[in-house]
């Protein structure tokens, strides 16, 4: 990649990584064997530093029962389980909730469970910028006209970067015994997150986004009170003796080998977090993106989803993540990324960015939009940039 490349893609992949996650890839490569499955110095290791990631981005994520924090191939493989678990024996006259504005990693395998098991999906109605109503909610719990087996609910819309009252809404739902499972891809290394002291019951992350770790990790907590059937089913290095998968967390979910590298640099990441500090890190992206949202206002010719007329955005409030959807008149969403790629050296995310749901709630599924998106690497120099090469691509057109 070119090093005057100006990035501006983070809800997607961070990047560039930290310094500290690329050299403990390598630090764990040159080191480790087989975690688990053997005594010896390599494999053992291997075993310790996977514990000791778990134990220090549960203690992060304010998980108090570490086995409980599961590692995954990625957080849509976390969402995965947790669905298929979930609905496995679902049918019809069974329904699953979802918030409206779900990324395909939710409504994908929804959409599989409701062909294979005759159950409805129900989605809620955002407003049109992505906003949602929990007194819908409430009433549709209240009602239950039909068994509400599951309501999925993103923390964070990685359309409109708004960020939902998933909290409040786990806890409504745990007043109505339904289990609430929480996509918490654009959230996890951002806001401020105590597991173990809130209400949901299953929480997803990737590793790779706000969490500036490596592809390839996925994380998944579930609460004490709930179980899952696995997947995935093999070698856990426990239990051998027996065909039958392990009761005891966090091995019944983690068949096959695991990606230690990934593991444990996803801990040095979170590491690297701590030290500079999430809530200065945040404020200073949202920085640029209130700028950038101020400045686009300003222009008839850019049209921005996810803000309501006349509402104070600021950094001190962190009601959304630091990014931005938009169109601009007179040039499709893909032909506008293209020509800031090429043209200017920017890059930036056009299209649906995986959440055809979203972008139905928002009116906008005929074209998608154009998306910016700040991570702790850019500077008021990077946004300067973005601002100069819209100007000109305005102007052209």
């Amino acid at each position: 990649m070119q090093t005057n490349k100006i990035y501006l893609d983070n809800a997607a992949t961070s990047f560039p990584k930290p310094r500290p996650v690329i050299d403990a890839l390598v630090e764990y490569l040159e080191h480790a064997g087989n975690p688990g499955r053997g005594a010896h110095a390599a494999s053992l290791y291997g075993a310790r530093k996977i514990m000791e990631a778990r134990q220090e981005i549960g203690s992060f994520l304010g998980v108090e029962t570490e086995e409980r924090l599961i590692f995954t191939p990625g957080c849509t493989a976390s969402l995965n389980e947790v669905i298929k678990s979930v609905l496995s024996d679902a049918a019809g006259g069974d329904c699953v909730l979802t918030s409206g504005m779900e990324h395909n990693a939710v409504t994908r395998p929804i959409e599989q469970m409701v062909v294979a098991r005759g159950i409805e999906h129900i989605a809620l109605n955002p407003d049109k910028n992505g906003l949602l109503d929990l007194s819908e909610l409430k009433n549709v719990l209240a009602q239950r006209h039909k068994k509400i087996r599951l309501c999925a609910i993103v923390a964070a819309s990685n359309v409109t970067g708004r960020v939902l009252p998933f909290e409040a809404a786990a806890s409504l739902c745990k007043e109505h015994d339904v289990p609430c499972l929480v996509d918490g891809a654009q959230v996890a290394g951002k806001l401020p997150i105590n597991l173990s002291r809130t209400d949901i019951s299953f929480f997803c992350a990737s590793g790779h986004k706000g969490l500036p770790g490596p592809p390839g990790v996925g994380l998944l907590y579930v609460a004490p009170d709930f179980d899952l059937q696995p997947l995935i089913a093999g070698g856990t290095g426990s239990g051998s003796e027996s065909y039958g998968i392990p009761a005891s967390y966090p091995d019944r979910l983690e068949a096959g080998t695991m990606p230690g590298h990934d593991i444990h640099a996803l801990a040095r990441a979170v590491r690297w977090l701590q030290e500079k500090g999430c809530e200065a890190l945040l404020k200073q992206e949202l920085a640029l993106s209130v700028d950038f949202l101020n400045w686009a206002g300003e222009r008839d010719e850019i049209e921005i989803v996810g803000i309501v007329p006349g509402e104070k955005v600021t950094a001190d409030s962190p009601l959304r993540m630091p990014l931005v959807s938009f169109s601009v008149k007179g040039i499709a969403p893909q032909a506008l990324a293209d020509q800031l790629d090429i043209q200017y050296s920017i890059a930036v995310r056009a299209g649906l960015h995986c959440a055809a749901q979203a972008h139905k709630s928002l009116g906008t599924i005929d074209k998608g939009l154009c998306r910016v998106s700040f991570g702790p690497h850019n500077s008021a120099a990077d946004l300067e940039a973005l601002k100069v090469a819209l100007k000109s691509i305005i102007e052209s057109v």
